[in-house]
């Protein structure tokens, strides 16, 4: 009974965490999440998902910070955790493997992010299929990473993609499809295509326009 109450303290610290890393307060944050998982650590262990999902907010808050390389390191313990208490093929490691590549973005280093997104989305196609929104985002950010990395010539076809699917699933007005029509358009420019990439930016403006506002910071 008592590890329950503990466990079940941990679990409330963690999201008080949450919500002070969402107001800023990281420092703080980080404290608490360093309690959450000493508590965690002793009553149920490492191996499992609160461990993980504690480490995991650490690691955002640490990315918050600037300090990318620290969040790294928590990112892939996280990843091995969740590999171990839930197996590879499973929902949650998907998204501890996007927020790896995420970190690895961070850092610059888009070839191992690249990697990473690319078994990411052949996860998620293998575990939800194609027409969700969680797989066209996934390959967003690898076609994304594949302009950061000049690699032009190969984006243009994944975001094609994306649109396709998300025009099906979630129609034009929707964040994920304007964030695919944009970097689409900064793609195109680097290309020299710049008519498909006007299109496409008048597009993006419009989705954005419609979907938050003419007001909104985007």
């Amino acid at each position: 009974m008592a590890s329950k109450k503990y466990h079940h303290f941990a679990a409330t610290l963690n999201n008080v965490a949450s919500c002070l890393d969402s107001l800023g307060r990281c420092e703080e944050a980080l404290t608490m999440y360093s309690e959450c998982r000493g508590i965690t650590e002793r009553v149920v262990s490492k191996d499992h998902p609160l461990y993980a999902a504690i480490l995991g907010n650490t690691a955002s808050c640490l990315g918050s910070l600037g300090r990318y390389e620290e969040a790294l390191v928590v990112y892939e313990e996280c990843r091995e955790i969740m590999e171990r208490v839930v197996g590879k093929e499973h929902a949650d490691y998907a998204t501890s493997l996007g927020s790896t590549a995420i970190c690895l973005e961070w850092l610059g280093w888009y070839e191992a992010a690249l990697s990473i997104w690319l078994e990411c989305s052949s996860l998620r196609e293998a575990l939800i299929g194609k027409d969700n929104p969680d797989f066209t985002q996934t390959l967003n950010e690898a076609a994304s990473c594949l302009g950061s990395l000049g690699r032009y010539e190969e984006a243009p076809a994944i975001h094609a993609e994306c649109r396709g699917i998300m025009e099906q699933v979630g129609g034009t007005e929707n964040p994920y499809y304007v964030s695919t029509l944009s970097n689409s358009a900064s793609c195109l420019r680097s290309l020299g295509r710049h008519e498909g990439a006007i299109d496409h930016a008048r597009r993006a403006v419009a989705g954005l326009e419609s979907t938050v506002g003419r007001s909104h910071v985007h």
